[in-house]
């Protein structure tokens, strides 16, 4: 009715998947959950050169959709990631934990997000001071 607030859900999405779907973010603070999206070819990168999902993997992973890390679960489509790379015989915890250290890296010498992970060092370093007082 004339007068009435409206309001809409968007869901706990991660401030990318808004910025990518919706054209906006949260401030951090509000922001419900963290997320991390690969592309099929990160996964198959790691199926050559003794990696952890083995060659046996490469033709199952270039036919998987994009893979999405979330803080607050197992998503789907790393639930079909990592019983694709353990059903070749690959190591799962491996292949997780070469994800994340390759996009570390990747992000840790992005010269752009230099500044903005430096203060983000600095806040944890403040946060770490006042859980220890």
């Amino acid at each position: 009715a004339a007068g009435e607030d409206i309001s809409i859900c968007y869901g706990e999405l991660s401030n990318p998947l808004l910025w990518r779907t919706y054209g906006f973010t949260l401030p951090p603070s509000e922001e419900p959950t963290w997320t991390c999206t690969f592309k099929e070819s990160d996964l198959v990168e790691l199926c050559y050169e003794g990696g952890p999902a083995g060659l046996d993997c490469a033709e199952r992973f270039a036919e998987l959709p994009n893979v999405h890390l979330d803080a607050r679960l197992v998503t789907e489509t790393l639930a079909v990631a990592l019983e694709t790379c353990a059903a070749a015989g690959g190591n799962a915890v491996r292949l997780l934990r070469e994800l994340c250290r390759a996009r570390t890296s990747l992000l840790q010498n992005d010269p752009c997000l230099a500044p903005a992970l430096a203060a983000l060092g600095q806040q944890r370093d403040g946060d770490r001071d006042d859980l220890s007082a």
